[in-house]
């Protein structure tokens, strides 16, 4: 890459030391652990709610009109 472009100007490395290294009142605050989330829980309202929704006469209407039970969900 640099004999692409052996004109662009580039940084002086001197050696591994270039970055001080953090000093302790730097450091980031411990967040606490994110929940933990049982997707089959979330899937089982997902479920209850297409359910639902399978109930309504919207979807009823749909089917009266040749759509698809799986295209209308």
């Amino acid at each position: 890459m640099v004999s692409l472009y052996p004109n662009l100007p580039r940084p002086i490395l001197r050696g591994p030391f270039d970055v001080p290294p953090r000093t302790s009142g730097e450091r980031r605050a411990q967040s606490p652990p994110l929940p933990i989330i049982d997707h089959r829980a979330e899937v089982a309202k997902q479920n209850e709610k297409l359910a639902k929704f399978m109930e309504t006469d919207l979807v009823k209407a749909a089917i009266e009109m040749g759509f698809e039970v799986d295209v209308i969900k």
